[in-house]
């Protein structure tokens, strides 16, 4: 059976992986749960999620990745049967960085994204979708997260 050769490209524009005829299924799919793999250590925004071993902090950050404008410290806890002040403890000891400074950099960052993007998102768009209860309350955070206001920040991306 014809497939593809997987071979190890570079990281940047070309990717990371390539195909090049033949190769088999198991290559294939090798190559495949590679690249999902990296993809899922990522939260959106393209922030690295920390390596831990720690099964607890792993299945924070899934939680964090697919519920970003819902989650809260006191939600994944309860999720997870867990004291949230234990649960804080442990994000922190297993991270180096408080959990609510880690969310709201996923959210800053993700923010930061939707402003660059080609879809004009008005702040209250934003604001809804990252769960700030405002677009007042969204700004403010932004402000001083990126030391400019949202219109500032897409001014610049539009600029560069």
């Amino acid at each position: 059976m014809e497939g593809f050769f997987l071979c190890p490209g570079r990281d940047g524009p070309g990717g990371k992986y390539y195909l090049v005829k033949p190769a088999g299924f198991e290559e294939i799919g090798e190559t495949f749960r590679k690249i999902k793999a990296e993809l899922d250590s990522r939260v959106p925004g393209g922030e690295k999620i920390p390596e831990t071993e720690n099964d607890i902090i792993r299945r924070v950050f899934a939680i964090m990745k697919t519920r970003t404008a819902s989650c809260s410290l006191f939600s994944i806890a309860e999720d997870l049967e867990l004291d949230a002040s234990y649960l804080s403890r442990l994000f922190k000891r297993e991270t180096g960085e408080k959990f609510r400074d880690w969310l709201r950099k996923i959210k800053m960052e993700q923010a930061a994204a939707m402003l660059r993007s080609q879809v004009n998102y008005t702040n209250r768009d934003i604001s809804e979708v990252l769960g700030y209860q405002d677009a007042q309350n969204f700004c403010r955070v932004f402000q001083k997260h990126f030391g400019m206001s949202p219109g500032q920040f897409r001014r610049k991306g539009e600029e560069e």
